[in-house]
């Protein structure tokens, strides 16, 4: 691991010198559990890299396993463990600066994301980078370019979220789905989807997954011939008992007298 040396950081950034200066960067086989009541010196990206930990951000406690992570501002209270099993290896960032660019992105206190390859293959050029022959600009000028990318990706215009569940689910309706796959599949964690769905639309995700298939169970009951729990079965749901009370609370009546009235 790398640690800028405190008199670098001092005549460098706090001195006004660069705009941006790298803390800390590295990893943990095993991490330890970390409690920081009054948060961190500085910025922080962290994510794990093996096993799952547990989160806690400013009172709000996330798991978070494989290729997840989150990002906090300086001094915001947080504290992350090993999840049961014990196994929890992860990778950080930490720096200083940049705070009118943080703030132009809304970042807030903290934000949980996804670390794709593209994510780490850059935080292990910096890690080289630093441990080798490398100075306190060329250390910022590279962490500058790994940060500028990240947001402009994270956080850049792209499909709103309704839009973007709304077609995945109308494809794999018809597959077990449980929340934890249709958070992989919108490149988020669950705890990450479920908050930002609720700030756009009334109800859960797991309530619009139902909404869809009992959408997809009507057609079907209208145009085939098929049976009320081979329909069930073919809108995903394995149960038909369920089935006939999702459709109810969906519909406001049962499957068999959607087809006997002939409803729309």
């Amino acid at each position: 691991m790398f640690f800028e040396i405190k008199s670098n950081i001092d005549e460098y950034f706090h001195s006004g010198r660069l705009p941006l200066v790298l803390d800390s960067v590295g990893s943990f086989s095993y991490q330890p559990l970390m409690e920081r009541k009054n948060g961190f010196r500085c910025h922080h990206f962290l994510w794990v890299t093996k096993g799952a930990g547990i989160f806690t951000v400013n009172g709000k406690t996330a798991t978070l396993s494989k290729g997840e992570g989150v990002y906090f501002n300086a001094g915001v209270p947080h504290s992350y463990k090993a999840a049961e099993d014990g196994i929890f290896g992860s990778m950080w960032i930490t720096f200083y600066g940049l705070d009118a660019l943080l703030q132009s992105y809304n970042v807030g206190d903290f934000f949980f994301f996804t670390a794709n390859d593209r994510l780490q293959s850059a935080a292990g050029e910096l890690y080289r980078h630093s441990t080798g022959n490398s100075t306190v600009i060329s250390r910022s000028a590279l962490l500058y370019s790994f940060i500028t990318g990240f947001l402009a990706s994270h956080f850049a215009p792209s499909t709103p979220l309704g839009e973007k569940l709304d077609r995945y689910l109308e494809v794999h309706f018809a597959e077990d789905l449980s929340l934890d796959d249709i958070a992989k599949a919108m490149k988020l964690n669950k705890y990450t989807l479920c908050k930002q769905y609720r700030q756009i639309a009334f109800g859960t995700v797991i309530d619009r997954l139902k909404k869809i298939r009992i959408a997809k169970a009507k057609q079907y009951l209208l145009n085939t011939s098929h049976s009320v729990e081979e329909i069930g079965k073919l809108c995903g749901f394995q149960s038909p008992s369920y089935f006939g009370k999702v459709f109810r609370e969906v519909a406001h009546t049962t499957p068999k007298s959607y087809r006997n009235n002939g409803c729309s």
